[in-house]
């Protein structure tokens, strides 16, 4: 039974990282290289760094669908030699706020 709450069109689903490394990956990663690319990133071809949009609650990391599909989708791109979607410090508070709930 998971202990986050269900989405709304105003409020996200967040997943706790066990969750989202099991149920939202096209294949089942450990837990510890979504926390990792929280906290490190990927390196990308350009030398910039992308990492998982995510926050941090007092019971751990959260992520929704949306910030693992787009981070997968960023680093699919840039592996395979197309643009990464543009993200800049405006777009990240957004997304934030937005993940939020606000």
């Amino acid at each position: 039974m998971s202990t986050t709450a269900e989405a709304t069109p105003e409020r996200p689903r967040y997943y706790k990282i066990a969750e989202a490394a099991r149920d939202l990956c096209p294949v089942p990663i450990h837990p510890a290289s979504l926390t990792r690319h929280i906290l490190q990133g990927v390196r990308l071809r350009d030398g910039s760094t992308r990492k998982l949009l995510a926050i941090r609650t007092p019971g751990g990391w959260l992520v929704t669908r949306e910030a693992v599909n787009e981070f997968l989708e960023a680093i699919t791109a840039d592996r395979q030699g197309g643009p990464a979607p543009v993200r800049t410090p405006g777009n990240r508070v957004e997304m934030a706020l937005n993940a939020a709930g606000f």
